[in-house]
């Protein structure tokens, strides 16, 4: 189970990759598909050209596991593995860069603080 944090960073990612709405993204959470299962059905709509609404129902409605969904769609199996294992890389290099903007940030305030530093004291020295 994902952290809270790590949920709506994982959700950002899932809809700036398949390019989703808010509508699309609301309608998966509330249909209760989360974290991994959203990249595999917007990787299936993607691949199937059929609207995500579609995949989602068959999902909870007609209560599909994801290999048959697969089938139905005509796309390999394989491709459920490699829309998460896509999605797990891509969050991963998002959060890396991140961290690295943070600590970027980070240097530059200390960098400002010991100038603000130094010319205080140049000015107490005069």
């Amino acid at each position: 189970e994902m952290s809270p944090e790590k949920k709506v960073a994982w959700d950002a990612e899932v809809k700036k990759k398949y390019n989703l709405t808010d509508q699309q993204m609301e309608t998966m959470n509330n249909k209760g598909i989360k974290g991994p299962h959203m990249a595999r059905v917007a990787r299936l709509a993607e691949l199937s050209k059929k609207p995500i609404d579609e995949i989602i129902q068959m999902r909870t409605e007609q209560k599909m596991g994801w290999g048959k969904i697969a089938k139905e769609l005509g796309i390999p199996r394989k491709e459920l593995g490699h829309a998460v294992s896509g999605m797990r890389h891509d969050f991963k290099e998002s959060k890396k860069e991140m961290r690295a903007g943070r600590k970027e940030a980070r240097r530059q305030e200390r960098d400002e603080k010991k100038e603000q530093k130094k010319n205080k004291e140049k000015g107490q020295s005069h």
